[in-house]
């Protein structure tokens, strides 16, 4: 799914630091765009959520993720709703990109205007 429908290569999995979180089972890949740069790292996480919806607290939590893993950029892709604020957050950040359950099910149907946040 990641080189085939988000066009990125793998380098390898990427463990967090702090690990001990209780928003359910999650993996993460540290990848590269296929038409740029291997430099230009990015996160690839996918969480399977124990709630209904998710909050701003998990987008921040990624955000910092990222940092700390030294990715440029991020992709963050969650099976659930995500809360008004939790949208917000996200759609004024440029550094995370977040595929909720709607975009995320257009993703695996190939759709070809996938509505990101």
């Amino acid at each position: 799914m990641i080189r085939t429908k988000l066009s990125y290569s793998i380098i390898q999995e990427y463990m967090d630091k702090a690990d001990g979180n209780d928003y359910g089972d999650e993996v993460n890949y540290l990848t590269y765009h296929n038409k740029a740069s291997k430099k230009d790292i990015t996160l690839i996480s996918f969480k399977r959520w124990k709630k209904i919806e998710a909050g701003e607290l998990i987008i921040r939590d990624f955000l910092m993720m990222v940092s700390e893993s030294g990715a440029k950029n991020g992709i963050l892709i969650l099976p659930v709703q995500l809360s008004s604020s939790a949208k917000s957050y996200a759609s004024h950040n440029n550094k995370v990109t977040v595929y909720s359950r709607n975009q995320f099910n257009n993703l695996l149907k190939d759709e070809k205007n996938i509505n990101k946040l």
